[in-house]
């Protein structure tokens, strides 16, 4: 057994969940500091996969308000980017099969009367244009899930939630105790 009688040693700094216990009190720091840069619903979702991967994790620093800021500037850094990952995401995760063999399509036109109205640099296809050739392309089934295979190969908050690795303590051992001398015991 340990000296003080505790399993979980003699760490100097509080747990990422006692820091922040409930999801509004995360969010109204990072407000606090960067207002109206991530949804809420974005920072509740983030709030509890930080806590399901940190949750009683010790912060390295011993300054609290350090330790918010750093936190709070990773989230600003990457936070709108992952956001916005994980919306394009979930979108391909919804794609229909329709969508995924749906290919490009190639428009050439060609008009042999310039002076009138529609524009050859359209990327629509023109109903007017004397000549116009369009290749539309297809892809088999095979290839489609394939694609989409490749793009949810990996997943964005992973890499993300990866980023707040710094601020906690890595290893498996705890702090040493802080010895302090008073001035009392100075003359003993």
């Amino acid at each position: 057994m340990l000296p003080n009688n505790s399993y979980y040693g003699n760490y100097r700094t509080r747990t990422f969940s006692e820091i922040y216990p409930e999801v509004s009190e995360f969010i109204a720091d990072y407000n606090e500091i960067f207002p109206n840069t991530m949804k809420q619903d974005d920072m509740s979702k983030l709030y509890y996969l930080l806590m399901a991967r940190y949750m009683n994790s010790h912060i390295i620093n011993s300054d609290e308000n350090q330790f918010k800021v750093k936190l709070t500037s990773i989230i600003f850094s990457y936070g709108p980017t992952w956001a916005k990952r994980l919306e394009v995401q979930d979108k391909l995760r919804n794609m229909s099969e329709s969508d995924l063999i749906t290919g490009s399509k190639a428009i050439y036109n060609h008009s042999y009367n310039p002076s009138t109205a529609p524009s050859t640099s359209s990327t629509e296809e023109l109903l007017t244009i004397d000549d116009q050739n369009t290749q539309t392309h297809k892809k088999g089934k095979l290839e489609a899930y394939s694609f989409l295979w490749d793009l949810l190969a990996t997943d964005v908050t992973g890499e993300f939630i990866s980023k707040f690795k710094t601020l906690f303590i890595q290893i498996a051992q705890p702090d040493y105790p802080l010895w302090y001398v008073s001035e009392e015991e100075e003359g003993d």
